[in-house]
């Protein structure tokens, strides 16, 4: 499966690299690909900043993968979006949830 991962990083258009990296990186448990999943979005934020789904699904990857630092930074550029949407309060809770958990990884 790495394969073809690999390969179809190479066929397709930035945009849905990006896409694609994301999804894939949500249904596996291979930590170098979770870890090139955030890259990859870390990459589509610099080319796009205000790309609401790569911030979203960049909190979420780095989230899952324990780089929960990571997920705080991408997290946080979600908040300006307007504070009377409902995914806002959402937000702020992962968020802290987020800075707890990279908190109690540095202690270790």
């Amino acid at each position: 499966m790495n394969e073809a991962f690999h390969v179809s990083r190479t066929e397709l258009p930035k945009r849905r690299i990006i896409a694609f990296s994301a999804v894939f990186a949500l249904e596996t448990s291979d930590p170098m690909l979770r870890s090139q999943a955030v890259s990859d979005l870390e990459q589509a934020v610099k080319l796009e900043p205000s790309n609401i789904r790569a911030l979203e699904l960049g909190g979420i990857v780095a989230y899952q993968s324990g780089q929960y630092s990571k997920a705080v930074e991408f997290w946080q550029e979600l908040l300006l979006t307007p504070q009377d949407s409902p995914a806002y309060s959402r937000l702020l809770d992962a968020i802290s949830d987020a800075k707890n958990r990279a908190q109690m990884n540095f202690r270790f």
